[in-house]
């Protein structure tokens, strides 16, 4: 199954009864009366985790670059990076910056943070599987 934009309603649906699931101390979870995945679970974090950075960093770089209401420059990145074609009428003031912004978060949206961060990743040749498994270690979570 090939991943087409950004957070879909079911993948954030996911991480959050994963939370829940978490929160109750479950080992697993059940979604009519089918378990997900650990692996499935995971893709779902790493999509939440990339796209909101992927927001954060396009929000962060229009208040530097591009002086203006707080809430229509936010407005502007959520609408973009959904790729839903709202708009506070903000985006013709936009600077040349901005406007990169705005574009590059549109184009992160539609082809999604997991594909964009599969082709910015090496293309290493993989290694065979570990021969040696090392000890787990206890990090202080919280």
């Amino acid at each position: 199954m090939v991943q087409q934009g950004g957070i879909k309603t079911t993948t954030f649906a996911l991480v959050v009864l994963y939370v829940i699931t978490e929160l109750r101390n479950k080992d697993q979870l059940v979604l009519f009366n089918k378990t997900i995945s650990r692996d499935t679970l995971r893709r779902a974090v790493t999509i939440l985790v990339l796209s909101l950075s992927f927001l954060l960093v396009g929000i962060l770089g229009l208040f530097l670059l591009q002086p203006g209401d707080p809430l229509a420059i936010m407005f502007e990145a959520f609408s973009a990076m959904a790729t839903v074609g709202l708009s506070m009428n903000f985006t013709p003031t936009l600077n040349e910056w901005g406007k990169i912004i705005i574009i590059l978060l549109m184009y992160s949206g539609r082809i999604g943070p997991v594909a964009i961060a599969y082709t910015l990743k090496s293309n290493r040749v993989k290694r065979r599987a570990n021969l040696v498994e090392y000890p787990q270690g206890q990090v202080i979570v919280g």
